[in-house]
């Protein structure tokens, strides 16, 4: 059987102040203390000229005590040493102060200077540039590799390279087959946002059918269809519906989306469905540069004449639009003594759109 060992863990704390020096008194010195006092007890029996003797010791040897005595504070010393030598004690432990504050004085061992790592000590100014420098370099060569395997149609235009790295936040099986135009990789609703959107319509009450006004490359649509919904999906770019249906495949959804190739606006008095979802082209990315996003002005068509064409439908509407959009108007949009419920939608800790809820997807808890 192994015999336990008790052991003590000894730490050395480092201060902001290397010029103060706390020293412990250790086992080593308690032991020179009692012989110390052993000693005085021989002298008094001892003669006067041994007492004598074993003051006139060398240099060496006072140097030596001189340095022990530092932290025993020296109370044997009246009888270890005569009247006439005190003095000369006195300009010995001066002196070993001296050491103490400007070199290193050994306490009995010698102390054995360690390598401190590198992470541990200080940079200076030139190593800090040197850090950093070399930081860059590594930075910068692995934006290169990443332009290496960048599509070709994304690397020559880096516009588009930030929304390459989020790819998978727009269709998280972007690699199984997703297709985007140019427009497509700016207006696409994240799958995220898409995904609680289409929970809410979900929830909020029983609806089949529901209609994306605006669906582009089939963001919002696609998630729609995976709540259980049949989804009317229209757009007057016809390389977009291509591109909506190619992604439906993808998520395996195509059978339950009925693509429209067609102007919204014209089509709206024929369309019938329990909810519309409105995301009009923001206009690009230029849209964040304005202080406020007008949604009568900067929304083409006019933002307020797609949500009346919108009511002629249903009174279930759901309004997609950006996170710098006017209040007031969005609010307006109820009309007078209506409600509207305006959700912010926050991806990785940024506010990134919102969405407005009228009609019968407005939340009962919501006053």
């Amino acid at each position: 059987m192994r015999r336990t060992i008790k052991t003590k863990n000894k730490h050395t704390y480092f201060t902001d102040e290397p010029e103060t020096f706390m020293l412990k008194k250790s086992k080593t010195l308690n032991k020179v203390q009692k012989f110390l006092q052993k000693a005085n007890e021989d002298v008094k029996i001892g003669s006067e000229g041994r007492v004598y003797h074993t003051s006139t010791s060398s240099d060496s040897d006072e140097q030596e005590n001189a340095s022990h005595s530092k932290n025993l504070s020296l109370q044997n010393c009246d009888l270890l040493y005569p009247s006439s030598d005190i003095q000369e004690l006195d300009s010995i432990e001066e002196k070993g102060k001296e050491k103490l504050i400007g070199e290193e004085v050994p306490l009995g061992r010698e102390l054995i200077p360690l390598d401190i790592p590198d992470y541990l000590q200080m940079e200076t100014e030139g190593e800090a540039n040197t850090m950093k420098k070399k930081k860059n370099k590594k930075m910068q060569k692995w934006k290169n590799r990443n332009v290496k395997c960048l599509p070709h149609k994304i690397a020559n235009d880096p516009e588009l390279t930030k929304y390459w790295a989020q790819r998978y936040r727009l269709f998280s099986r972007f690699d199984e087959g997703i297709q985007l135009d140019r427009e497509g990789w700016f207006s696409v609703t994240p799958e995220k946002i898409a995904q609680h959107i289409a929970d809410r319509v979900k929830l909020s009450f029983d609806s089949d059918i529901i209609v994306d006004a605006f669906c582009g490359v089939g963001g919002n649509a696609i998630q729609f269809a995976l709540a259980a919904k049949r989804v009317i999906a229209v757009d007057i770019d016809p390389g977009k519906i291509q591109l909506a249906h190619n992604n439906a495949m993808v998520y395996g959804v195509a059978d339950q989306i009925e693509f429209i190739c067609g102007d919204f606006m014209k089509l709206a008095s024929s369309l019938k469905a329990d909810v519309v979802f409105l995301s009009p082209p923001w206009g690009g990315p230029e849209y964040a540069a304005a202080e406020i996003f007008d949604i009568q002005t900067m929304i083409s068509p006019d933002g307020f004449e797609i949500f009346n064409l919108s009511q002629k439908i249903t009174n279930n509407i759901v309004y997609f639009l950006p996170r710098n959009a006017d209040i007031d108007q969005v609010a307006s949009l109820a009309g007078p003594g209506g409600k509207v419920e305006i959700e912010q939608n926050f991806l990785n800790n940024r506010l990134k759109t919102i969405t407005a809820y009228f009609g019968d997807l407005i939340r009962q808890d919501v006053s």
